[in-house]
């Protein structure tokens, strides 16, 4: 017996909504009275904003997103990789000196938090890494070495591409020979 009140009940809300009577309150408004909207400013709040990086690469400054590192730490851990890049960052853990070794239990948002930090000390971040109130367990990736390549953001010379993919032959070459960071 409740459920067929209900459903009365329900049947009478959805007839009353079909009828055009029920929207006659509404206010119409002039098209130049909204405030316009582009398609820049829906992508500026669709995505994180930028946490740009000063790194100095030999004699010259190079302007990196952190967000772009974020990103390629994320997909080397979700896919067991060795090697990743993205538009401005190439990223590579290593067991030494040419030899490449992905993360076997290290966790995306740990590999992520470590090349934060690892970028934090060594460039000049706009928004800095907060550190962690303790420190994540010991575990078989503890003792790899982190690498990164960079390229100035919008650089049309960067090997890397606008997706987040596996490291071609020539970016890994480059990074697994470069010298371990002390």
């Amino acid at each position: 017996m409740n459920s067929f009140i209900l459903i009365g009940a329900l049947l009478q809300c959805l007839y009353v909504m079909a009828t055009p009577q029920g929207y006659q309150h509404l206010e119409a408004r002039q098209a130049d009275a909204l405030a316009p909207v582009t398609i820049g400013s829906v992508y500026r709040h669709a995505t994180s904003p930028p946490n740009l990086m000063t790194c100095q690469s030999g004699l010259d400054k190079k302007v990196v997103n952190l967000q772009d590192c974020k990103k390629v730490a994320t997909y080397m851990a979700s896919h067991k990789l060795p090697c990743a890049n993205y538009k401005s960052c190439a990223l590579m853990t290593r067991a030494s000196i040419g030899q490449p070794q992905a993360v076997q239990v290290t966790s995306s948002t740990e590999l992520r938090y470590s090349f934060s930090m690892y970028f934090d000390e060594s460039c000049q971040v706009t928004r800095q890494v907060k550190p962690r109130s303790k420190d994540f367990p010991e575990t078989v990736d503890s003792n790899l070495y982190l690498t990164a390549g960079i390229c100035a953001v919008g650089d049309p010379t960067c090997p890397t591409g606008e997706q987040v993919t596996t490291c071609s032959p020539e970016v890994s070459a480059f990074l697994k020979d470069l010298p371990l960071a002390a």
